[in-house]
C-alpha cells in the first residue's frame, strides 16, 4: 500500500522540491496550491505528482500561508415530544338494589246483623241510599337521587431526569513530518 504525502504549496518553488522529492521516495503526492491554475496544471502533467488541488489555507497580511483546524462541539438541547396519552372516561354501571318496606292496606268490611229486638221504627227513611267506601293500600313509590360520592382530579405532575447522550465530534488536527533528502540527492529550488 502506497504511502500518501499532502504538500501545502507543492507546486512551486520549496513545496515543489518537497513534492518531487516525495514522488521520487515512492509516495502518492498530492499537492495543493493558492491562485495559480496554470501553474497547477503544468505542474500535474509533468507527473510530478498524483493530484494538485486548489488549498483552502488563507495568507494572512505578511503573506504567510495559514491553515485553519476546526472542531465540533455537541450541543444538547430538548424539545418537547408527546409520550402517551390518558383518557379519563366516566360511564354508567347499573346493579340491583334490595330494600324492605312495610305497606299499610285499608278495605271495607261489611257485616250483617240481625236485630234480637224487633221494636217498630217510627221515622224510617224511605228513600233509596248509598253508601261509598273506598279502599285503600300504600304502594311503595322509588324516588332516586344523586349524591356526589367521590371526585377525580386531573391533572399534569412534572418531573426532571437525567439522560446521557453519547455522539461523535470531529477534529480537524494536523501532522507535520520532515524529511530529510536522501544522501545524494540533490535539492532543488
Amino acid at each position: 500500500m502506497a504511502r500518501v504525502a499532502v504538500v501545502t504549496g507543492g507546486t512551486r518553488g520549496i513545496g515543489e522540491a518537497i513534492s518531487v522529492a516525495l514522488k521520487d521516495a515512492g509516495f502518492k503526492v498530492a499537492a495543493n496550491y493558492a491562485g495559480n491554475d496554470d501553474r497547477a496544471k503544468a505542474f500535474t502533467m509533468a507527473g510530478a505528482t498524483t493530484a494538485a488541488e486548489e488549498a483552502r489555507a488563507s495568507v494572512n497580511s505578511e503573506g504567510q500561508e495559514m491553515l485553519r483546524l476546526a472542531e465540533e462541539q455537541i450541543n444538547v438541547g430538548k424539545r418537547l415530544v408527546e409520550s402517551g396519552h390518558t383518557r379519563v372516561r366516566r360511564y354508567i354501571v347499573q346493579k340491583p338494589v334490595d330494600a324492605n318496606i312495610t305497606l299499610h292496606e285499608e278495605h271495607v268490611e261489611v257485616i250483617r246483623r240481625a236485630i234480637a229486638d224487633s221494636a217498630n221504627v217510627t221515622d224510617t227513611d224511605w228513600s233509596d241510599k248509598t253508601i261509598e267506601v273506598t279502599d285503600t293500600m300504600e304502594e311503595a313509590v322509588v324516588n332516586k337521587t344523586a349524591h356526589v360520592i367521590e371526585e377525580i382530579v386531573i391533572r399534569k405532575q412534572g418531573s426532571d431526569r437525567t439522560q446521557k447522550v453519547h455522539d461523535t465530534v470531529r477534529r480537524q488536527e494536523v501532522l507535520v513530518e520532515r524529511m530529510p533528502l536522501g544522501i545524494g540527492t540533490k535539492k532543488t529550488v
